[in-house]
């Protein structure tokens, strides 16, 4: 399964970048869901890290502030989870949620402290992006997370994607 996923991790960072184009502000970030697929499914204890090293990859594969997407990743952990308290991640309507929360946290704080050619005064023209993106990601991980579930689970196991999965 280790293989597994750091192979779906390689595969997926490599691709977000193909895709992205310099200065691009709306993005499906299907490596940021993996990213909450890998961390949720870990223990408890060893999600924080968990979180910044998946961070650590993605800034390897980044043009930005190396650091960044680590730091980024890392912080907006606690949001997710904290929403996953509540909300079950059992459920497609609360992985709708946390990927919403996870997405807009890593969005914000990318630009807050990994943008380097944006300033402050840039962030109401920007905020209208970072919710375009957390909300299309959102509605892209009702059909990712049950898949990326499938993929890290034993071999065996039927893939099941219903809306009350």
């Amino acid at each position: 399964m280790v293989f597994v996923a750091a192979a779906l991790v390689v595969l997926f960072v490599l691709l977000q970048g193909a895709f992205a184009e310099p200065g691009m502000q709306f993005a499906i970030y299907p490596y940021g869901i993996l990213a909450l697929v890998l961390v949720f499914r870990a223990s408890p204890a060893s999600r924080f890290p968990l979180a910044a090293l998946l961070g650590l990859v993605a800034d390897l594969f980044s043009a930005g502030r190396f650091g960044a997407f680590s730091l980024a990743f890392a912080l907006s952990y606690f949001p997710a989870q904290l929403v996953s308290k509540y909300l079950s991640a059992e459920y497609s309507f609360s992985r709708f949620i946390i990927t919403f929360v996870f997405v807009f946290s890593v969005q914000l704080f990318c630009f807050l402290i990994g943008d380097t050619s944006a300033s402050l005064r840039m962030f109401p023209a920007f905020f209208p992006f970072i919710i375009y993106t957390a909300l299309a990601n959102g509605l892209l991980a009702l059909a990712l997370w049950p898949l990326f579930s499938w993929i890290l689970t034993s071999p065996g196991k039927k893939l099941r994607m219903t809306w009350a999965d």
